[in-house]
């Protein structure tokens, strides 16, 4: 008798549906939130990559007409440039650059800087170009991700991805 009401009871709670939509939510929502999560995330990094991009056309410009190179600071009055076009989604000490002068498009070679422990290159200078010289100009930032194992998707070492963009210009004839 005891196991018949045992059974009894059991074929209710089997047949009850009530709470399931309860319950799949639980399994659903977890992986849902962080899609939503990463979505949001890679927004944030790429607008942080067109600020960086804005940043380093301006600085690039002002390298180009000889802005930069005929003032008594060079890499003061660059840094200045580039950290005034960040705006406020970073800070100078976020980013790195590496600008390097060549007299002609051929002897133009841009060796791989390696990383540090930071994920940050290692190895930039600042010599930049003279009037009618080629200057390649390349900007690094270190992005981490909040999201987890999203870092991994992009197979950038640790949890992060190094974002870089290059830009090679022509000196005017300002002399």
């Amino acid at each position: 008798m005891v196991v018949r009401h045992g059974q009894s009871r059991v074929r209710r709670l089997l047949g009850d549906r009530r709470g399931s939509v309860s319950i799949e939510f639980a399994i659903v929502a977890f992986p849902f939130l962080m899609m939503v999560m990463a979505i949001l995330e890679l927004g944030i990094m790429i607008v942080q990559e067109s600020v960086m991009y804005g940043a380093l056309e301006e600085g690039a410009r002002q390298l180009r007409t000889g802005v930069v190179q005929t003032d008594n600071s060079p890499e003061s009055k660059f840094r200045d440039i580039v950290c005034g076009n960040l705006h406020a989604l970073m800070t100078c000490a976020d980013v790195a650059w590496d600008v390097r002068g060549f007299s002609s498009y051929s002897d133009v070679a841009l060796s791989d800087l390696g990383t540090g422990p930071d994920g940050m290159p290692s190895g930039t200078v600042f010599q930049p170009g003279g009037a009618g010289d080629i200057t390649t100009v390349r900007i690094f930032s270190q992005y981490n991700f909040i999201t987890p194992f999203l870092g991994v998707l992009f197979n950038d070492g640790a949890n992060g991805r190094l974002l870089t963009y290059t830009l090679i210009v022509k000196g005017e004839p300002w002399d």
